[in-house]
């Protein structure tokens, strides 16, 4: 199978990377064309992508895969770049079949609609995590069912059953090892994680000593991150404080006794992978809720300081007891539906998505 791989996001990269790997295992290389932090994480799992700018243009795009000639096109969605819109575009043009693999429960619009590009282009086909996701795209861009591919979310499954064969048997960290992950409400601030982080460090002073990392999101800015470990002293002498704003979550995760932040993905690959974890969102106007955060760690959320007092023992608690994994059908086999779902759209060479 000839395919074209592009992301830009970390999610789409994330999840494009089981089928990277299963492929380059039999000996079929897709070609990879990607920027950001896919183009990053790539690099850094030896697959050699081609990367191109964010700025690239819709004419390079369509010749690159014009020279490749593909069977079929896959990508991720990105809501802050172009690219994987742009490889719809040409691929359209030049009839080739395209799919797009949606990693994440929230921004869907956003992932498919560009201000000021003209008329949507969106992809022959839709690979989605589960059935809420697939009824928000039919309901937002009018797409019948046949289009629409319940994959799961083969990162999750790769990432969890990864974790879960490193971690077996592994003791509490002496002192034990808090993983913190940020999250911006738009590019460069990193308030809303400073009061999250600053809430947890008060509720946490009783069971100090911790080894504690700090990982902000790549969005954010660091300096008010460095102001914090700088300025406060509630926490010296006794945890250790740090952050770890290059080291990559997963390798993170593989050493976090427990693990607390705003929401995100980070959050629920620590919680598949058998973290406890906790999800601080004080009361935030206008946070769009992850559906996911809401189900799968549904008992485990703090939305005000009484939450936070009542869940941090609880976490604590949760630390010192046998691991508990999540079940759910989004990780049983996603990535050999998402290879299902890829060569149905690439058999499917004339489908339309409208």
């Amino acid at each position: 199978m000839r395919s074209i791989f592009f992301a830009n996001d970390m999610g789409g990269g994330n999840l494009l990377t089981p089928l990277i790997e299963q492929l380059r295992k039999k000996g079929n290389v897709p070609v990879l064309i990607a920027s950001g932090p896919s183009s990053i994480l790539w690099k850094r799992l030896g697959f050699c992508p081609n990367e191109v700018s964010h700025a690239v243009s819709g004419d390079l795009i369509r010749r690159i895969v014009s020279k490749y000639n593909p069977q079929v096109v896959v990508t991720g969605t990105s809501t802050r770049s172009t690219l994987e819109i742009l490889a719809w575009s040409a691929a359209k043009y030049l009839k080739v079949p395209t799919i797009a693999m949606v990693d994440g429960w929230v921004k869907i619009e956003e992932r498919f609609v560009r201000k000021g590009m003209g008329k949507c282009i969106l992809p022959d086909h839709f690979g989605v995590i589960d059935q809420e996701t697939a009824e928000v795209i039919k309901k937002l861009f009018s797409i019948c069912s046949a289009k629409i591919h319940l994959v799961g979310h083969p990162h999750l499954q790769r990432i969890a059953a990864q974790l879960e064969m490193q971690r077996a048997g592994r003791s509490l960290g002496i002192p034990p090892v808090l993983v913190f992950f940020s999250s911006p409400r738009t590019d460069h601030e990193a308030t809303h994680g400073v009061i999250a982080f600053s809430a947890l460090i008060d509720q946490l002073k009783l069971y100090a000593p911790l080894t504690i990392f700090i990982k902000p999101h790549p969005r954010e800015d660091l300096s008010p991150w460095e102001n914090v470990i700088k300025t406060n002293v509630s926490f010296r002498g006794e945890s250790i404080v740090s952050l770890a704003s290059n080291s990559p979550s997963d390798e993170l995760l593989l050493v976090a006794d427990i693990v607390a932040g705003l929401p995100s993905s980070a959050l629920i690959e620590a919680a598949f992978s058998g973290i406890p974890t906790l999800v601080i969102q004080l009361k935030e106007p206008n946070w769009e809720t992850n559906p996911a955060i809401e189900y799968y760690l549904s008992g485990y959320v703090a939305r005000d300081i009484r939450e936070l007092k009542k869940l941090v023992p609880d976490l604590i608690a949760r630390m010192k007891q046998p691991s508990v994994f999540i079940e759910s059908p989004i990780i049983y086999s996603a990535t050999a539906r998402a290879f299902k779902a890829i060569n149905h759209a690439r058999l499917n060479k004339w489908s339309r998505s409208r």
